[in-house]
């Protein structure tokens, strides 16, 4: 497993790219709402992640964790992207029997 370091997952959480908004008040509260939810549901799919020790698809996550797959692999991509989960390079059948990518969550140790 990877491992990186950062002073705190809360704070790591943060450095991953939010919606947005317009500018407005109306938009500024709803990213804030939603940027909120979103962190709560990151931290959920990282930590299944880290149990799975030889990774999983985000399908199984999605079984796993009771999450449509909208939400679930949106979230998966995030923390793909912000480097919290790897692909190892290796698939593994989904529900439907398709080959999906198998991901590793990254060793985050928490400094402070």
């Amino acid at each position: 497993m990877k491992q990186l370091t950062l002073l705190s997952v809360d704070d790591a959480l943060e450095t991953i790219e939010r919606a947005g908004n317009n500018g407005t008040d109306t938009s500024i509260a709803a990213d804030e709402s939603v940027s909120r939810l979103l962190k709560g549901l990151r931290l959920e799919v990282w930590r299944w992640f880290q149990t799975k020790p030889d990774g999983a698809t985000c399908d199984a996550a999605e079984q796993a964790l009771d999450l449509k797959h909208q939400t679930c692999s949106a979230r998966v991509r995030e923390l793909a992207k912000a480097g919290w989960l790897v692909d190892t390079g290796r698939r593994a059948p989904t529900s439907s029997g398709r080959p999906a990518r198998v991901y590793e969550a990254v060793d985050l140790s928490v400094v402070g």
